[in-house]
């Protein structure tokens, strides 16, 4: 199955969904729990915003970085997620927002991401689009 733009864009939408449902999954089981519906909009919103930036802003390179070098496997696509996900968290860290649990949380879902967005797009061995 060949790989299309209009996948990529679809990847590209989908696969950064995955931060903020984890986080909504990890604040519902072992936070405070969830008590309203605007708590989880607030998670997706909070969350999915950074998701999005980080994956326009990294994602992309790294995705045409890996594609040059043939490297589009799904270890690689799940290590290149993670690594963007840790390096976001990692910037928050450095701010000021210590959660070591937060950043276990982005790689897991970062590394999640770049699973997702293997399977959505259908890179090849190879690179190739």
């Amino acid at each position: 199955m060949g790989t299309s733009i209009a996948r990529v864009v679809v990847g590209f939408l989908v696969a950064p969904l995955v931060v903020p449902l984890l986080f909504a999954v990890h604040q519902w089981v072992w936070g405070t729990g969830i008590r309203s519906a605007g708590q989880v909009v607030g998670i997706f919103v909070t969350y999915g915003t950074y998701a999005y930036i980080f994956a326009l802003l990294l994602g992309g390179p790294v995705l045409w970085a890996l594609m040059r070098a043939s490297r589009t496997d799904a270890i690689t696509m799940a290590v290149a997620g993670a690594g963007i996900a840790g390096l976001a968290a990692g910037l928050f860290f450095a701010v000021g927002l210590r959660s070591v649990s937060a950043i276990a949380i982005a790689v897991a879902a970062g590394a999640l991401a770049g699973l997702i967005f293997k399977s959505i797009v259908g890179l090849r061995p190879g690179g190739a689009l």
